[in-house]
């Protein structure tokens, strides 16, 4: 979150953490990567999340989501059923192809992440020092569940697509 955000009256109350978490939720991480990201326990994560909730007066996940995204983002996008032709249209389709790239390119770091782990477990196997070898294991397992996580958001946005009519995988 930049300076900008801030001074956005709803995160006035926020402390620094709770903007960085807040962040973190927009680029739909789970708690668990946070905590990693942070190095703290998921529970702090939690808490923080709680006092997220409270503190913008939201309920949801989804609509802690749109409370840390910028607003240009939060802007409600029609559907092909409602946009015909025109300005609004061409708007929609560049926004639909935005989100067809975001799924690419989520898919691609998580093939990237997969490729990785392989790599780190192969060489593990090979290391003959005990240490090194827990090291790459370590490492791999989070390239792994890194990799999950950004097919986990490319399902997301695919089934957003979906949900305003528009085909996902065009």
């Amino acid at each position: 979150m930049g300076a900008a955000d801030a001074v956005h009256p709803r995160w006035a109350d926020l402390t620094q953490r709770e903007r960085e978490v807040l962040a973190e939720v927009a680029r739909r991480f789970t708690n668990a990567e946070i905590a990693d990201e942070f190095r703290v326990s998921k529970r702090t994560i939690e808490s923080h999340i709680s006092a997220l909730y409270r503190k913008l007066g939201v309920s949801t996940r989804r609509a802690l989501i749109a409370a840390g995204q910028p607003a240009s983002r939060n802007r409600h996008r029609p559907s092909p059923r409602q946009v015909r032709s025109g300005p609004a249209r061409a708007a929609f389709d560049q926004a639909v192809r935005t989100e067809r790239m975001a799924i690419a390119t989520h898919e691609a770091a998580g093939m990237r992440l997969d490729r990785l782990a392989a790599e780190l477990e192969a060489d593990a196997l090979l290391d003959r020092n005990e240490q090194v070898r827990g090291h790459a294991v370590a490492v791999a397992a989070r390239a792994r569940r890194r990799a999950a996580a950004a097919r986990e958001r490319a399902e997301v946005v695919r089934r957003r697509l979906r949900d305003e009519g528009a085909h996902p995988d065009a």
